[in-house]
């Protein structure tokens, strides 16, 4: 416990310094006549998370909506998407970061985000499956995913796919070799990992052409489980 609260104040004072450089750094950014000229407009400084008993309250843009979370400071980002935010892909499988079916986008990287406070995701940006489609439309790395089987049961699939589309999105033309790379701390017990890689591999040629055609529709009478509701 007492390491739980020196991360949490670690990340509190790390907020607070952020905080105190943003008010050095553009004073003018206050003046209501000077702040449209700032880069950063409308921007607000990065606060930390606010302390109230035994409970933080942390603010995360999670899928591009800005979220306001109670969590107590021992919570881990896992426990504040699922049970807080009530976004529920990722999934917890080993509680150690061995599996990956917990892995989400976090300022851009992928993190096995059971082994993350949520305090420490105060401020972050955040992305989980929930965030990829586009309305109703699947995202490319999913409709392959869907099409080619890349899995069976399905439970780590969400975290499967959120590895893959971290690096799609930081290498939009891998190679077989880093594919593999890429889901090897990604575990799955039920199939192997053949149709992941073509799926991934078949996502980043249709994103390179500019999502290249329309993906053939998939048979709504009998879809793929794993596709019910996006994982």
């Amino acid at each position: 416990m007492q390491i739980i609260l020196q991360r949490v104040q670690s990340t509190v004072d790390r907020s607070s310094g952020r905080r105190a450089e943003s008010a050095v750094a553009s004073p003018a950014s206050r003046d209501p006549q000077t702040a449209a000229d700032q880069p950063n407009a409308g921007e607000r400084p990065a606060v930390p998370p606010q302390v109230n008993g035994d409970q933080l309250t942390i603010r995360p843009r999670i899928n591009g909506e800005q979220r306001s979370l109670a969590v107590t400071p021992g919570t881990t980002l896992l426990t504040a998407l699922r049970e807080h935010a009530s976004l529920t892909a990722a999934k917890e499988g080993c509680g150690q970061g061995d599996c990956g079916s917990c892995v989400v986008i976090m300022n851009g990287r992928p993190v096995n985000s059971c082994l993350v406070l949520a305090a420490e995701a105060d401020g972050a940006e955040i992305t989980t499956l929930e965030g990829l489609a586009d309305g109703e439309r699947l995202h490319p790395l999913q409709e392959e995913f869907c099409r080619r089987w890349s899995f069976q049961c399905g439970y780590c699939t969400p975290g499967m796919v959120m590895s893959c589309f971290a690096l799609l999105a930081a290498n939009p033309d891998p190679t077989e070799a880093e594919v593999r790379e890429a889901v090897e701390g990604n575990l799955c017990r039920c199939t192997n990992y053949r149709p992941i890689i073509e799926a991934t591999m078949a996502a980043a040629s249709r994103l390179s052409s500019d999502h290249g055609p329309a993906a053939p529709t998939i048979d709504s009478a009998s879809p793929p489980v794993a596709c019910e509701g996006r994982g």
